[in-house]
């Protein structure tokens, strides 16, 4: 299955309409240097796992995954300026950062499949993506006072596994 048609790339193209829509509206002539740098920045997300995935190596795609995940720390704290400029309200903010959050999150999670995957890729990416899933989890744990075990949500319009390799 391409990375493209993925639960998480789909999330991408969607934030990213929903940020374009928001920072369009800005007409401020003092905005248009955030509002290029927003633009920049959420495009970049979904380019490096496009140049990542057509790269044809796990090596490669993960890596692009990592710089896909800084990229989208940019634009957190790229929309964190916009939201003191007053160019967002704090609930768009909000609601922006915690999307781009929920990517991140599902980027690390690609990444890990990969790993899982390719079992026998020992690159430097094998210990980062191990570390973020190992804080995702203690950080789930901590916030689940219950301790139930977590359930991943399933694309119910497709049933696949959305999270295979890239096709070769």
């Amino acid at each position: 299955m391409a990375i493209t048609n993925t639960h998480v790339f789909e999330l991408i193209k969607q934030t990213e309409m929903e940020i374009f829509s928001k920072i369009n509206s800005w007409n401020d002539p003092n905005s248009w240097d955030i509002k290029s740098q927003i633009q920049r920045s959420t495009l970049s997300i979904s380019n490096n796992i496009i140049e990542g995935a057509a790269r044809g190596t796990v090596a490669s795609l993960l890596h692009f995954i990592m710089i896909a995940d800084g990229s989208i720390q940019e634009t957190k704290n790229a929309l964190r300026v916009a939201l003191s400029l007053s160019l967002l309200n704090p609930d768009e903010e909000s609601e922006l950062r915690s999307k781009l959050s929920k990517i991140s999150i599902g980027l690390i999670k690609l990444a890990h499949k990969q790993l899982e995957f390719h079992p026998t890729y020992n690159g430097k990416y094998r210990e980062i993506i191990l570390r973020r899933i190992e804080s995702m989890n203690k950080s789930f744990n901590k916030t689940n006072h219950h301790n139930q075990p977590r359930v991943e949500k399933t694309d119910e319009h497709n049933h696949e596994n959305n999270d295979q390799p890239p096709e070769d």
